[in-house]
């Protein structure tokens, strides 16, 4: 289930009703620009938390001891 973030939403309501109306321009004001900018960098900043945890967790740590030779 995909949830969207507020800002996320109003701009996909405004694409689906630019596209029901055939318009060809969607303007968006300075603030909801900035809201929406936000939201997507804080959306990338998560993808990127969680790549990083991703990556911790299935790292393998091998340890190698040497010991003498055998005669």
């Amino acid at each position: 289930m995909t949830v969207l973030g507020l800002h996320s939403k109003k701009f996909s309501d405004l694409v689906k009703n630019m596209n029901q109306t055939h318009g060809k321009n969607l303007v968006l004001t300075a603030e909801q620009a900035n809201n929406l900018h936000a939201e997507i960098f804080s959306l990338l900043a998560r993808i990127v938390e969680l790549e990083n945890a991703n990556k911790e967790e299935n790292s393998i740590q091998v340890i190698m001891q040497g010991r003498g030779f055998v005669d």
